[in-house]
């Protein structure tokens, strides 16, 4: 008979724990890798304006606004002869550039010089603004020009009155300068001329 074997209390105490812990452990579950492709990010549409259509900045357009006035009180001060109302139209150190590369300085000689051209038969000038860009207290224009000039009355074979015109076209690129109150002046102009029409007077555009 073999003799039996006696085990400390000890012993069997951490088996039998060892035995439960076993037995309630979860077996393993293997969990999926983590995904390695970044998530897309969200896209955001910017709105587009059409081909071929040019949205003005909101401070270039009310600068548009405000040339167009100041060129609307200029044609009836011209009509209207008066040389007070047109001077205030300048700055003090305003020039002009005409056609024919004669550079007119001061708003006073401006003024004598529109003068004269008034007495040389211009009777309508009309501007048409293409494009303007301000830029802090300064505004860059570019434009086209039409101006009519009549010329004297003349007697035809019939003796009966006629006056001869001339229409002098061309462009123009334009320096404004914004004043305290928030008004522009004309401070530089730069004329082209590009044609005329074929009746023709002795006068001549911006000379």
């Amino acid at each position: 008979m073999r003799p039996l074997l006696i085990l400390p209390l000890s012993a069997l105490l951490l088996g039998l724990v060892s035995v439960s812990v076993f037995a309630e452990r979860e077996p393993d579950v293997e969990l999926p890798a983590a995904a390695t492709t970044p998530p897309t990010p969200a896209v955001r549409h910017a709105s587009v304006p059409a081909a071929g259509v040019r949205e003005p900045r909101p401070e270039a357009a009310a600068t548009r606004r405000a040339i167009a006035r100041a060129y609307g009180v200029w044609s009836e001060a011209y009509a209207a002869a008066d040389d007070r109302a047109l001077a205030a139209m300048y700055t003090s150190d305003a020039r002009l550039v005409s056609a024919s590369e004669q550079t007119i300085e001061g708003r006073g000689n401006i003024v004598e010089f529109l003068a004269a051209q008034r007495r040389l038969g211009l009777r309508e000038p009309a501007f048409e603004t293409l494009e303007v860009v301000a830029v802090g207290d300064i505004a860059y224009e570019i434009g086209t020009f039409a101006l009519l000039y009549e010329g004297a009355a003349d007697a035809d074979t019939d003796g009966v009155a006629a006056t001869t015109a001339r229409e002098e076209r061309g462009r123009y690129f334009s320096v404004w300068r914004v004043q305290p109150d928030g008004g522009w002046l004309y401070h530089l102009g730069v004329w082209s001329a590009t044609g005329a029409s074929e009746d023709t007077a002795d006068t001549a555009m911006l000379r």
